[in-house]
């Protein structure tokens, strides 16, 4: 509730700090695909290019984020607004289904 709180009194500061979680986690991350991919070439795979790639591009990304803060913002509120407009229109297409799935089963002969 606290942070909550804070989000509603501060929210450029809020924004500024999601940056800055955003842009440390993906280096973070990054980092760690690096050191997977070449784990993974030692092993012997053939797939460890991409997860290099992955790796670098997350690496850019946190860079990125860090070096333009105020449009790594704006750029995280368009993919926060892009998710959640597709992943609404995603759970619309699925209560459909599950309707229609719901709908088959009650009508099914046999079936209370």
């Amino acid at each position: 509730m606290l942070a909550g709180v804070i989000a509603l009194i501060w929210p450029g500061l809020t924004a500024l700090a999601l940056l800055f979680v955003v842009a440390f986690w993906a280096i973070v991350l990054g980092i760690a695909e690096i050191g997977g991919a070449f784990a993974s070439r030692r092993s012997g795979s053939t797939a460890w290019g991409w997860t290099l790639a992955a790796g670098i591009l997350n690496v850019v990304f946190g860079v990125v984020l860090l070096i333009w803060p105020a449009s790594g913002i704006l750029a995280l509120v368009w993919l926060v607004g892009i998710f959640t407009l597709v992943g609404g229109v995603a759970l619309i297409v699925l209560a459909f289904k599950v309707r229609s799935v719901a709908k088959s089963t009650a009508d099914a002969p046999g079936v209370s």
